[in-house]
């Protein structure tokens, strides 16, 4: 992104993805400006505990400007749909990145996360806590370009500000629990998915069925990426962001 690029006018809300915290998006706040605020889901960083989605809707919204568009990534992609859906006048926008609006596989969405991989996550983090969570970084990144600095880069991100445990919990209930397809026509506000095109976790050809159940949604992939794009290709990220807010802002 150019340096001469007026920085949004516009308040960005960026929620992370499960097991990590809102310092994932600092080098991305650098470009972006001081208008994106990067708020911790409920039980991880420095945010309190609360269960249920519609619970980490109410926590983000309580502390959120009064109108924004949403980056969620991830497991806070469905918190940033979900806020569309509770709170439809308070969003301008949604930009989703790795994320779907169901992260389980069923018979009629084989995208998902399989059943028995949830199984393990929750088994590991009873024995293993630390080892399963640096896991599951090294799977966001796998098959991108310099994967070990973006593996690192995350795992800062967790040493930094860990998790609590009942707050990992919580967010796996949420993933299993939650389906938000049959809410995707009735969310009207300019969205973008961009999808990595390595990325298993939240599958490219999900995030584009997602994109065409939605009546204002933008679907992009970015080649090479994987489950993180925002760290792995950072400057392309940051351009779409801002290209899709500076359409906002025209409007």
């Amino acid at each position: 992104m150019s340096p001469h690029r007026a920085l949004p006018s516009t308040d960005i809300v960026a929620l992370h993805g499960w097991g990590l915290s809102s310092r994932v998006w600092l080098p991305l706040a650098e470009q972006l400006g001081p208008r994106l605020h990067a708020l911790d889901l409920p039980g991880h960083g420095e945010r309190d505990l609360v269960h249920g989605l519609d619970a980490w809707v109410d926590a983000i919204a309580a502390e959120a400007p009064d109108s924004a568009v949403y980056l969620g990534w991830s497991l806070g992609g469905l918190v940033a749909w979900a806020m569309a859906m509770r709170y439809p006048d308070r969003v301008r926008g949604l930009i989703l990145t790795a994320a779907t609006p169901r992260l389980m596989h069923a018979a009629d969405w084989p995208w998902g996360m399989a059943e028995t991989t949830l199984h393990g996550m929750r088994a590991g983090l009873d024995t293993n806590f630390s080892t399963t969570l640096h896991q599951f970084i090294d799977q966001q990144v796998r098959g991108t370009p310099d994967a070990a600095s973006a593996a690192a880069r995350l795992k800062a991100d967790l040493g930094q500000r860990p998790p609590d445990r009942d707050g990992l919990e919580a967010g796996l209930d949420i993933i299993a629990a939650s389906d938000l397809r049959d809410a995707l026509p009735g969310i009207d506000v300019p969205s973008l998915l961009i999808a990595g095109e390595r990325d298993r976790l939240a599958h490219p050809r999900a995030m584009q069925a997602a994109a065409e159940a939605m009546p204002k949604a933008h679907f992009v992939e970015i080649e090479r990426a994987a489950h993180a794009p925002f760290v792995s290709h950072q400057d392309e990220f940051a351009a779409l962001v801002t290209d899709f807010i500076d359409r906002i802002e025209l409007h």
